[in-house]
């Protein structure tokens, strides 16, 4: 039999043949994350180029929470370098050489490390307004429709958004922009648009369901359904529901002060982006 030999090139495709990443996504700044993020500016850089522990330590320190050289507790040997044998287990990290060793992404890692490098970009900027994520997504979309039909956004009539007056606020500047909505009980989502039949406005048999969905989140909100398992629940609904462009509405901008911590509130929506594959949009 033939015998391969081991070269970078050859470990990567075995990585793509039997991947190991699935649903796998490192916590905000722990070990394997900070290393994931140095390995990709790395990979920017020069591809090709692979780094050393000592290189890799210095630079990703300010990534990461805990120490990847005092050990953590006091006698142990936990640091947080030991990481880098969960991304080796999961085919993320290559290793090479010896005296020193060398690490550098395969393409799994890469692929995983620019996702959760997006999801931070997206749930830290400064002025969420400028996410512009969900109105690319819909000048890519393109939706026919004939003369007998018109877009209809409809709205969850259980959705809060706090007192009555601010409610109808609402429904008014919705109208003021030009945008036909109905407000009506919805089985899963708090907006959703439908392709109304104009000579039967009243018979919903007669509505086609567009591709996008929105479930809206107050940040004290997201904070509690983690909590009480919504969060979970929800979110295995809505990739159930038949829809295609599913987009995760967070209001507010503080992660601070809610019933959990600011890395869990950030590592949720991390999650969302990537493992869910949602669109996740900040206001």
């Amino acid at each position: 039999m033939e015998q391969i030999p081991v070269s970078r090139e050859n470990e990567v495709f075995l990585s793509q043949e039997i991947p190991k990443t699935k649903n796998y996504i490192p916590a905000y700044r722990c070990g394997p994350y900070a290393i994931l993020i140095i390995l990709l500016r790395q990979f920017n850089k020069s591809p090709d180029e692979a780094m050393s522990k000592s290189e890799i330590i210095r630079l990703a320190q300010p990534y990461c929470d805990s120490s990847f050289t005092v050990p953590d507790p006091p006698g142990s040997f936990k640091t947080a370098w030991m990481g880098i044998n969960t991304l080796l287990k999961k085919e993320l990290v290559l290793k090479s050489g010896n005296r020193p060793a060398k690490y550098i992404l395969t393409n799994n890692g890469v692929e995983l490390a620019r996702k959760i490098k997006s999801a931070q970009k997206q749930i830290t900027r400064e002025d969420p307004a400028n996410n512009d994520s969900v109105s690319h997504l819909l000048e890519q979309s393109t939706i026919i429709l004939d003369h007998d039909h018109e877009i209809i956004l409809l709205i969850d009539n259980m959705e809060y958004y706090g007192p009555m007056s601010s409610r109808c606020q609402l429904i008014r500047c919705i109208e003021t922009a030009g945008i036909k909505c109905d407000v009506r009980k919805l089985t899963i989502g708090d907006f959703l648009w439908v392709a109304r039949d104009k000579n039967h406005p009243k018979d919903q048999t007669r509505e086609i369901v567009l591709d996008f969905i929105i479930e809206r989140k107050r940040m004290d909100d997201l904070s509690h359904s983690i909590i009480d398992g919504r969060y979970a629940e929800q979110k295995f609904r809505l990739k159930r529901c038949g829809i295609k462009n599913i987009i995760y509405l967070v209001e507010g901008k503080n992660l601070k002060g809610n019933e959990v911590n600011e890395q869990t509130l950030f590592q949720a929506m991390v999650n969302t982006m990537v493992t869910e594959n949602f669109i996740l949009h900040r206001t």
